[in-house]
């Protein structure tokens, strides 16, 4: 015997799934900012005075722009303006440049603590 009626089931109703999948998705961002949060935290605890210094006068105020900008138009279905994708690259430029420039002697004090 066939119904017209679609069954509502988790596995079957695309609602529900879309429901679910929703949920995990929300779920997942939030624990992976949460990790991202503490690693920045040790990140902040472990630095040296320079690097701290680049970190809260430089780096915080760069994301904040991005988060404020690029990312709220970006999950807002928005499209993105040309300020927002500047701050996006100038964040990139800054992530792959200046930052790398810090923290290579960082890492290598953590690689011998000693020398």
């Amino acid at each position: 015997m066939s119904s017209s009626r679609p069954r509502c089931g988790p596995p079957v109703c695309p609602r529900a799934q879309d429901l679910i999948r929703a949920n995990l998705e929300e779920q997942a961002a939030r624990w992976s900012e949460a990790d991202r949060d503490e690693a920045y935290r040790r990140l902040l605890l472990l630095a040296s005075d320079d690097l701290y210094r680049w970190l809260k006068d430089a780096y915080l105020p760069a994301e904040h722009l991005v988060r404020q900008t690029y990312v709220r138009q970006l999950r807002g279905g928005l499209e993105v303006d040309e300020q927002a994708l500047a701050a996006r690259r100038a964040f990139n430029t800054m992530l792959r440049d200046d930052l790398v420039d810090l923290a290579r002697p960082e890492i290598h004090k953590l690689r011998e603590p000693l020398a």
